[in-house]
């Protein structure tokens, strides 16, 4: 079932990317823990996000060294709500797929639905947060509010515009 949704998923970005989507800035979310990547897609747009992780400190169940390697993925389609010349409000709906390799750990799929403001810093320079409901879906089914928060040294997430 988990592939299925992967595979899902990859078919929807791949769909995104050859029918016109146009890249307008790259970044990272700090809550995710994921470098991002923005497509507009006319009147929306597509933030898709990697991130990964790689922690040699595992070890085997005899003594040996494990290298513990896992990595996650997320999509999210933005519609515009508001926008002025600083400011703009997006709802955001998406989810969250997580793959560790360990076969001990359990893979995870999370449903997302929300806003998302942005906040325009620089000419290209954008600082946005996301707060909303969080649905957990894989391996248990987990609902709770979720929200990133806005500290000077991490919390908000930022992207450059490309154009």
């Amino acid at each position: 079932m988990f592939k299925k949704f992967a595979l899902v998923g990859l078919f929807s970005a791949i769909t995104a990317v050859s029918s016109g989507a146009q890249l307008s800035s790259v970044g990272y979310d700090v809550d995710l823990k994921q470098g991002i990547a923005r497509l507009d897609l006319g009147g929306g747009a597509l933030d898709l996000g990697l991130g990964f992780l790689l922690d040699g400190r595992g070890k085997t169940d005899r003594g040996a060294k494990n290298n513990n390697f896992a990595f996650s993925v997320s999509g999210f389609y933005l519609h515009p709500l508001g926008e002025s010349d600083k400011l703009a409000m997006k709802l955001a709906a998406g989810g969250i797929f997580n793959f560790p390799q360990n076969d001990d750990a359990d893979k995870s799929l999370a449903a997302f639905v929300g806003l998302q403001p942005e906040i325009t810093l620089l000419e290209k320079l954008i600082v946005t947060t996301r707060f909303g409901i969080k649905a957990d879906i894989v391996p248990d089914f987990i609902m709770q509010s979720s929200g990133q928060g806005i500290g000077i040294t991490g919390g908000a997430s930022f992207r450059i515009k490309t154009n």
